[in-house]
């Protein structure tokens, strides 16, 4: 049992092995999926924001899950507080205010209606979320005088390293900025693009000086968490990308291959 969501797109390779994940992926994907993204069919059942942020696109590109998405977001609306905070699950009874949420879970709020946008060209999403994607970005900005933010879960249950929290939230703060201010943008709202462009280099910016050794082109102590998401999440200057990337294969491989992050933690992989 899952939404109907049709079949969207297909992968088929000359590897079993792949072919074989795909299809696995795909059945998990869908046994997450009853009217909103869940995190696991054999315990919780909850709607976990992180799990269902990291799964956006796997699901985009293989299910048409357009509606799926605009009524889960829907929830998102009725569940935020007032000051901009959201839950950890949602729908919620009550509970996840206090604990487990922040940017790196409920960046869901910016990261899903900026992926349908991304998959649909269509800004319906980020039109209905606008306000509330403006009220989470100033709770964060409001609660972090130092730009950078501590408010998040953080690497969690990590395997052999752990990133700082502030290290990864402020990745996803960041993140949550650049799509507001692209989504101003996008809805002719010139006042807010330019606030919030001017937050997201000033973000950017304190973060390289804490956590970027240009002469190394390391981030931190150099783990495959903080390469990563400072990479994915677009942290990392233009000049130093190539040199960053060239330490993050090298970290990899060091860790003989193996991904070093528990596969529920919303990170970038």
């Amino acid at each position: 049992m899952h939404s109907a969501v049709p079949v969207a797109g297909k992968v088929r390779s000359s590897s079993d092995m792949i072919n074989k994940i795909w299809w696995a992926t795909n059945n998990s994907y869908l046994s997450n999926l009853f009217g909103y993204p869940t995190d696991c069919p054999q315990r919780e059942k909850n709607g976990w924001t992180g799990d269902a942020h990291i799964a956006s696109e796997t699901g985009l590109f293989s299910f048409d899950g357009i509606t799926v998405y605009e009524k889960w977001l829907a929830d998102h609306r009725d569940e935020q507080q007032p000051n901009g905070v959201l839950p950890s699950i949602i729908p919620t009874g009550g509970w996840g205010y206090d604990w487990g949420n922040g940017p790196d879970w409920t960046s869901t709020i910016a990261i899903i209606p900026w992926n349908i946008y991304l998959f649909y060209g269509d800004k319906k999403l980020l039109t209905d979320c606008y306000d509330n994607i403006k009220k989470y970005v100033d709770h964060i900005t409001e609660i972090s005088p130092n730009v950078l933010t501590t408010w998040g879960l953080g690497d969690w249950v990590p395997v052999k390293s752990k990133t700082p929290v502030e290290f990864t939230s402020s990745c996803f703060y960041y993140k949550d900025v650049m799509i507001l201010t692209r989504t101003a943008q996008l809805l002719g709202k010139t006042a807010d693009a330019e606030k919030y462009s001017a937050l997201a280099a000033k973000i950017k910016t304190a973060f390289n000086q804490k956590y970027l050794d240009r002469a190394t082109a390391i981030y931190g102590q150099g783990v495959q968490t903080e390469l990563s998401s400072a990479l994915y999440w677009g942290l990392v200057p233009e000049d130093m990308k190539a040199r960053v990337a060239a330490n993050l294969a090298k970290r990899v491989a060091q860790d003989n291959f193996h991904r070093m992050w528990d596969c529920s933690a919303p990170k970038a992989s």
